[in-house]
């Protein structure tokens, strides 16, 4: 991701691009996995589908209006901060409804 964000010329040179962005997905892909099978089953399916319905339906709005959504990066600060706080909070009151609530914001936020 590094070599992508902070390289020009590797960002931009066509089979380079292509190669780094396809060795980083693979990667960030066993990391998710591995990461995700440490927790319940039904958790990370829960997530997996609230990001898709999000992605979606963000993927239609983006076809079909102008608007920009890379000014709220101040909002997404303090949204990420509420969500960490919530995560320490989850942590200590297990419960599957605010499993739902937290992979609920986690998939808000970071879609945004």
């Amino acid at each position: 991701m590094l070599v992508l964000v902070c390289c020009d010329n590797v960002r931009r040179t066509f089979p380079v691009n292509l190669i780094c962005l396809m060795l980083f997905t693979l990667l960030q892909s066993f990391l998710l996995g591995s990461a995700a099978s440490f927790y319940d089953s039904e958790a990370v399916l829960i997530a997996v589908g609230i990001c898709a319905v999000i992605c979606l339906g963000l993927t239609f709005f983006a076809f079909q209006t102008k608007w920009d959504f890379t000014m709220c990066s101040g909002m997404l600060l303090v949204a990420l901060l509420v969500l960490i706080v919530f995560g320490f909070l989850a942590a200590c009151i297990p419960s599957k409804v605010i499993s739902i609530v937290y992979a609920s914001l986690g998939a808000a936020i970071f879609s945004m």
